[in-house]
């Protein structure tokens, strides 16, 4: 049984605080790596090229991420090359085949733990930049693209992490750690 689990959702809805407290809880974890390539919206990201060439890359790191992680025990993400997918359909902009290759090399758990849209705990900073008008349609062309191939997504919760991670274990039947 694959135990890859994605967690994901629109920014700003708590996905980060969940796969800390997973991890504290002693589960393989692998976190977002997005917010390693730092931009600014002033820079040539927005630009059409730019942002292909950030999104392929975003798509490497979590492919080399997935790639060493074990098979053998739960393992949770924090976003995947999935995302990739929904955040390009949003500009419009054709997936590169190197996205698509790194697709096939990640195989995950059908099952989706998403993270609604919490408008309470939602901020921008540096890096998430968006509305609350876009974190919906983010949300909603996550949802519709893991869906396509086949997700079902689990909505996770609004409540305080401790109990958002809870109901994740819960939904798995695995004991609290």
């Amino acid at each position: 049984m694959n135990q890859k689990y994605v967690i994901t959702g629109g920014p700003g809805t708590g996905k980060t605080s969940i796969i800390r407290e997973l991890s504290n809880r002693n589960f393989f974890c692998v976190k977002e790596n997005a917010r390693d390539i730092v931009f600014s919206r002033n820079s040539k990201v927005d630009k059409l090229s730019s942002f292909i060439h950030y999104e392929n890359k975003i798509s490497d790191l979590r492919t080399k991420s997935y790639a060493i992680t074990p098979n053998n025990q739960i393992c949770f993400f924090d976003r995947s090359v999935f995302d990739c997918l929904a955040y390009l359909k949003i500009k419009k902009i054709e997936v590169s085949s190197q996205i698509k290759k790194n697709i096939n090399s990640c195989i995950f758990n059908k099952k989706l733990f998403f993270t609604p849209l919490w408008p309470e705990i939602y901020h921008n900073d540096k890096i998430r930049t968006e509305s609350i008008t876009e974190a919906k349609k983010i949300e909603k062309t996550l949802l519709e693209t893991y869906k396509s191939f086949g997700f079902k997504p689990i909505m996770i919760p609004k409540d305080k992490v401790s109990k958002r991670v809870d109901f994740i274990i819960s939904f798995l039947n695995l004991k609290k750690k």
